[in-house]
């Protein structure tokens, strides 16, 4: 870069001639103080400065609001994965995290899922470091119903792809597939931590590096990047806190979906359902959890291969995923209430607080339990005197015993195992059923014998 030679005098006479908060003020004052201070310089001494011409310019830039043009939140997924944004569906590992990631390609390029293209096929782009592609991921997919010319298998030639090395050469492949005319709306990464290269997982700045890049290819390319992650079953109590890694996991996606175990499964940590729990939305409120199950499917050129199958709403909430809790199952919970009213009747307030403690529980999945039974007969739910208090109590002639615990049937000889016969829906989203899981509506102490609210 070619200067000028500057005396200090004429040094220090620039400086007073530029305006107060121009940023080469800092710059000259930096060069007279490595000349032992802007006072006093000796004669003859000259400093190499960058004329004004040269000087960069501010790069930092003021834009008023009303100048930006807005842009409407579009969704891939109905209030749960948003386009032009980061999401990350996290989960404990063996439950089926990739059965679900399999559902959603097949929906997108079929264009049937529940959201802005619904009607419009688009393509899927799976990066996967855990499952054979030609076998597992490929009968998945097969089992779903995908359109298999829709989806493609991200590879690097000679090596792993790297997150974000290799980010910009998966958007040249993005923008190649649009410009043939087969635009994705979808990109898996699973897991998201086998892509990280040398990148520490654990440290929150070293982590953001990676997904802050993520999220701009999925702005650019006006799709949603869905990062897979893991849950661990201990640590801190909160549903984000269980992911595993650095904060960043869970602080820098838009939109979180935890895939996790039933709580109320009668088969317990044997049993097929799952929930699809939304742990966090930074775009609204926060969708329904929907309930579902893992079933077994064979397809004729890889063998059996697991679906997933969603069943409808579930009343499951994050904060019945937290950590700490037991593997009780729904069925040892109805168990319980049982035992506590095998004296009489009770207040709904004193029998959820004895079931919680014994089953190391939350009272929602008590409330959840006594649903179930006042719904078959084997709970009676009355609310007395004023201000009104809500009794529980156990029908003095019960037509269908509470069921046993999968562990109470094996011990006597006796196993029934799940019935699964739901198939992949045609739509995957549930548009006007009402939402049971962020409301009151899981609370049954608030209900009549006949179940209306009181």
């Amino acid at each position: 870069m070619s200067a000028e030679s500057l005396t200090a005098e004429a040094l220090r006479a620039e400086l007073a001639a530029l305006p107060e908060g121009d940023p080469r003020r800092i710059l000259i004052a930096e060069r007279i103080d490595r000349e032992n201070g802007i006072n006093h310089y000796p004669a003859g001494n000259v400093v190499q400065h960058p004329t004004a011409a040269e000087m960069p310019e501010n790069p930092v830039r003021l834009i008023r609001a009303s100048d930006i043009t807005p842009r409407r939140i579009q969704w891939l997924w109905t209030d749960r994965l948003p386009l032009q944004d980061l999401a990350v569906l996290a989960g404990e590992p063996g439950l089926g995290k990739s059965t679900t990631t399999a559902l959603l390609a097949a929906q997108v390029t079929r264009g049937k899922l529940d959201g802005a293209l619904n009607g419009k096929p688009r393509s899927v782009l799976l990066a996967s470091a855990e499952d054979a592609f030609e076998s597992v991921i490929w009968g998945r997919l097969s089992a779903a119903g995908a359109d298999l010319t829709r989806v493609y298998n991200v590879e690097l030639t000679g090596g792993q792809v790297t997150i974000p090395d290799d980010l910009g050469r998966i958007a040249e492949r993005l923008a190649d597939l649009a410009a043939s005319g087969e635009p994705a709306a979808l990109v898996v990464i699973d897991p998201i931590a086998a892509f990280l290269g040398g990148i520490d997982s654990h440290k929150d700045a070293a982590v953001r590096t990676a997904l802050a890049p993520l999220a701009k290819m999925a702005q650019e390319q006006g799709l949603c990047v869905l990062a897979v992650a893991h849950l661990n079953k201990s640590g801190a109590g909160k549903l984000l806190d269980r992911i595993s890694g650095s904060g960043a996991f869970g602080a820098a996606p838009r939109s979180v979906l935890a895939f996790a175990r039933d709580p109320d499964d009668s088969a317990g940590e044997q049993g097929s359902q799952r929930v699809i729990v939304h742990a966090k939305s930074n775009h609204g409120e926060y969708a329904p959890t929907l309930a579902a199950h893992v079933e077994s499917r064979d397809v004729a050129e890889v063998g059996s291969v697991s679906l997933l199958a969603l069943d409808g709403l579930s009343a499951v909430g994050p904060q019945d995923q937290t950590s700490g809790q037991s593997s009780t199952n729904g069925a040892e919970v109805q168990e319980a209430i049982a035992t506590v009213l095998a004296g009489g009747q009770r207040a709904s307030s004193e029998v959820k607080s004895a079931v919680a403690d014994s089953c190391s529980v939350t009272q929602r999945t008590v409330e959840r339990a006594a649903k179930r039974m006042r719904d078959v007969g084997e709970l009676t739910i009355t609310a007395q005197g004023f201000p009104k208090q809500t009794f529980w109590a156990i029908p003095p002639i019960r037509q269908n015993p509470v069921p046993q615990s999968r562990q109470a049937q094996s011990r006597q000889g006796v196993v029934t195992e799940p019935v699964v016969t739901a198939n992949p829906p045609e739509t995957l989203g549930m548009q006007g059923v009402e939402n049971p899981s962020h409301d009151s509506s899981g609370d049954v102490s608030s209900l009549d014998e006949s179940g209306a609210e009181t």
